[in-house]
Formats: C-alpha cells, sequence, structure tokens
C-alpha cells in the first residue's frame, strides 16, 4: 500500500527540524484519545474499527491548522468518530518518540493509519486544505484490506532498533548528541539482512550517511524495497541520495556534477520530474546563478501557464526580491506577478508585485501597489505591517526624486 505523501497543491507540512510556534494545538470536534497508544491499540481491536493517529509537535503551524480547520469541523470530527479511533500523540515525548521512529515519523503533520489487527496500513503527511480531499483520503483508507501490508509488525514498537537511531527521533538528544556517518555504516556492515526493518529504518532516517557501498545497494534494489515498504519511503531515500549530489555540486559550483544528478533522477526516478524542477531551482539559487533561475522559472511559465503556477511566481518572484540585484531579472519577475495579481488578487501577490516594483525603480506605480496590498491585506486579516513599511520606503523614494 503506497503512503499517501501530499506536500503539494493544497497541502502542508514541517520536517522536524522547523522552528517553533507559540500557539496552542486544542481544538473543538474530534474527540481524540491522547497519548495513550495502547488504550487506543485495544479499543480499536474490541470496536473493529481502524486506528487514526495524529502525529503532532508543539512547534508544528500546520498542526494546529488542521485541528483549527479539520477536526473543529463537524461533519468530518462525526465522521472520524464513527469510522476510526482517533488517537492524538507529540512524537517528540515520552511513547511518541517510539512512534516516530518505529514509523519513521519526520515530518508534522502526519497521520498514521492503523487496521483492526493493529497493523500499520498507510499514513498521509502534510495539512490537506480541501475538506472533500481530506474525506476521500479517508475513505482510501478504510478500503484497505490487507491484515499486514508491509513486512513488519507494527505491535512490536522495537524490533531492535540501535539506540542512537531512536534518539535521532528525540529533539534534544538529536541536537546534543548527533550519530556520525562512521557509526551508521558500521552498524550496516554487521547487519545480515539489509531489507529487514532495523536495516531499512536505519538507511531512511541517515540516507544522507551512507556511504557509496549502501547507496548502490538501495539503488540497486529499489524495487524490492517498494515490495515490502512504502513506497514514497523508498521515494525518499531516493531524493535524499540525489540531493546529496546536488549539495555536492553546490559546494563545488561544479555543473558537470550536477548533470550527474539529474542523469540519477532519470535514470532511477523517471516518472519524478517535478524533482528535477525543484533541484534546478535549489541549484541555481544555491549557486547565484539568477539569470538561469529566472530563465527557468520563465520557461516553465511559458510552458504551463501563470494561471497554473501563482503560488510558485509569488515563491520565485519573492526570492528574486530577496537575494538577486540583476535588473532584467527583477524586471521579467515584476511582469510575472502583474499577470498573478490580475489572475488572484491576494494580499501576498500584491505585496511581492510592489517590493519588486520598488527594487526596479518604479516608485509611483509601486505605491499604488503597496497601498492596493495593504487594503486587500487588512480586509482579510493579515499582517500588513511589513507592507506598511515598504509603503515607507517607497514614499521615501518619491521624495527623494522630487528634490
Amino acid at each position: 500500500m503506497k503512503k499517501l505523501t501530499l506536500l503539494m497543491l493544497g497541502v502542508f507540512a514541517f520536517t522536524f527540524f522547523a522552528h517553533a510556534q507559540d500557539e496552542s494545538t486544542e481544538s473543538a470536534g474530534v474527540e481524540f484519545i491522547m497519548e495513550d497508544w495502547h488504550g487506543a491499540v485495544a479499543q480499536a481491536e474490541e470496536t473493529g474499527k481502524f486506528l487514526m493517529l495524529d502525529a503532532y509537535t508543539d512547534w508544528c503551524y500546520w498542526c494546529k491548522v488542521q485541528d483549527k480547520n479539520t477536526f473543529a469541523n463537524l461533519e468530518m470530527a462525526a465522521f472520524i468518530e464513527e469510522k476510526f479511533v482517533p488517537l492524538k500523540v507529540n512524537m517528540e515525548e515520552g511513547i511518541g518518540v517510539e512512534l516516530a521512529a518505529k514509523f519513521r515519523v519526520t515530518g508534522f503533520p502526519t497521520l498514521l493509519f492503523f487496521n483492526e489487527q493493529g497493523q500499520f496500513v498507510s499514513s498521509v503527511v502534510g495539512y490537506i486544505q480541501d475538506l472533500d480531499k481530506f474525506k476521500e483520503m479517508l475513505e482510501e483508507v478504510l478500503a484497505i484490506e490487507e491484515e499486514q501490508p508491509y513486512a513488519f509488525d507494527s505491535k512490536v514498537l522495537n524490533p531492535g532498533f540501535p539506540q542512537w537511531y531512536i534518539d535521532r527521533y528525540d529533539p534534544q538528544l538529536r541536537r546534543s548528541n548527533p550519530t556520525s556517518a562512521e557509526t551508521v555504516n558500521a552498524f550496516l556492515e554487521e547487519q545480515e539482512d539489509l531489507f529487514s526493518e532495523v536495516s531499512w529504518s536505519v538507511m531512511y532516517g541517515f540516507n544522507n550517511d551512507l556511504n557509496e557501498k549502501y547507496k548502490d545497494h538501495f539503488l540497486d534494489n529499489v524495487d524490492r524495497y517498494k515490495e515490502i515498504y512504502q513506497e514514497s519511503e523508498v521515494s525518499d531515500v531516493q531524493y535524499g541520495i540525489v540531493m546529496g549530489v546536488v549539495r555536492k555540486a553546490v559546494d563545488e559550483k561544479n555543473d558537470e556534477v550536477f548533470a550527474q544528478a539529474l542523469a540519477m533522477v532519470d535514470q532511477y526516478m523517471p516518472e519524478e520530474e517535478s524533482i528535477k524542477t525543484n533541484m534546478k531551482f535549489q541549484y541555481y539559487q544555491a549557486t547565484e546563478n539568477w539569470r538561469a533561475f529566472t530563465e527557468f522559472a520563465m520557461g516553465l511559465l511559458e510552458e504551463q501557464g501563470v494561471e497554473e503556477l501563482t503560488g510558485l511566481c509569488n515563491q520565485v518572484a519573492w526570492t528574486l526580491y530577496l537575494k538577486c540585484e540583476d535588473a532584467e531579472c527583477l524586471q521579467h519577475a515584476a511582469a510575472w506577478m502583474e499577470k498573478v495579481c490580475e489572475i488572484a488578487p491576494d494580499f501576498a501577490f500584491i505585496d511581492t508585485y510592489a517590493a519588486l516594483l520598488y527594487k526596479t525603480g518604479e516608485y509611483t506605480t509601486a505605491k499604488t501597489k503597496a497601498e492596493w496590498a495593504i487594503e486587500v491585506g487588512k480586509e482579510a486579516g493579515d499582517d500588513v505591517s511589513g507592507t506598511e513599511e515598504l509603503l515607507g520606503k517607497i514614499e521615501a523614494a518619491i521624495a527623494g526624486d522630487d528634490d
């Protein structure tokens, strides 16, 4: 059964290296069992229901949004409570650390699903904004009939993990006592079965530290790993290995090494064209090749249309505003943001457009757009203080020109 990893098109998540937020995780609606893994498993077995585990952290912003917008929805709450035993566990405390290590939870929010036998059947990483799509996902989970879809027993939380592997999922120990690549590869060298749950978990959790022997082993046996573990987890490791090559290319500013990384995607993940897109943006940005960064974005917009990529347009344009001083690149970004604002006049988009106009010296138009952004932002309840500060800079620039 394929893991439902939804990180694009209205789905949002944080890795466990994100920064803390201060908001509460409390929500009305779904009445969750709190932190009691064993009790929830027992209840699922008794009632014959699937178990839904909401894996959260205190700092996860999208976890709080999910609580507020999804689990507080009364219709959704009624459906969940009818079909599932709902459990909520903090992945950075108590048994949550064990569960995170067992099920390799590194992004938040994550929903883990188990059948009435207590066996893991699927997971979703990220916040799904659309409630209809969220319910469709739940119905897909409920349709899973395999008693044990994967090659491990979900009820055995620790099948023999080394302590340093478990410590990786404890935020305090992860920071204070990081595991070396030498430790990881020495451990794998001792394993008789590199397809075991323990070996796989170590390779998954420390894919950036694998030496060439274990990278090659994994890449040569991708199909086998997909048969016994989640396909998306296997893709995660593939991506991690490829990104290791990208980091090397960035460090060396070496286009040939970067081309090798792109070739690896073609060889091992030919269906994942979006990965190459992300890689190119990351490489051009990291090497400060803003012409290539801008030209690549313009090619995507010409191919797919601005209306299909408004979010990407804004992200790329804002990056250029913050980091690029090339006037031609900034002018191109302003041109496509003008189209974006016509299609979707959202506060963030108009704010970016105004900022680009300011940076390219179009002060009069920038002032008009900044005022528009502030008006739209206030109506939507957004924080417009940054745009008000920008407007002050624009007005000062106009006054300076008049002098």
